[in-house]
């Protein structure tokens, strides 16, 4: 579940929050594109028109709008290096018992290769 709340600062569009059945997530990109996609539809207009700007507890996240695409760039990690187990066995449980084994870094990362 993804809330869409109204924007504190001047230079945020909106905040938005994600929530899966183990709590809290700082970032997530599908929600990132879907909520400006429907921000959009629903009248919201940003400041200036070609981006619009969303407000994470990761911090804040640059969706560009161009000619109806929707793109951005990832926001910087929330945790870098090794993952303990408490980490991992936290960012498995927010996607439920389902979900399909990944390598622990790839759930941090969003599947980049460290730096």
């Amino acid at each position: 579940m993804a809330l869409s709340c109204p924007p504190p600062p001047l230079d945020v569009d909106y905040r938005l929050r994600i929530f899966t059945p183990g709590g809290e997530l700082p970032f997530a990109g599908h929600p990132t594109l879907g909520s400006a996609g429907a921000w959009l539809d629903d009248c919201g207009t940003p400041r200036p028109t070609d981006r619009i700007v969303q407000e994470y507890a990761a911090g804040l996240v640059t969706v560009r709008n161009g000619e109806g695409v929707l793109s951005f760039t990832v926001p910087p990690r929330v945790h870098d290096g090794a993952l303990d187990g408490g980490h991992l066995n936290r960012a498995t449980d927010a996607n439920g018992p389902e979900t399909t084994p990944h390598r622990s870094e790839d759930i941090l990362t969003g599947g980049r290769t460290a730096d």
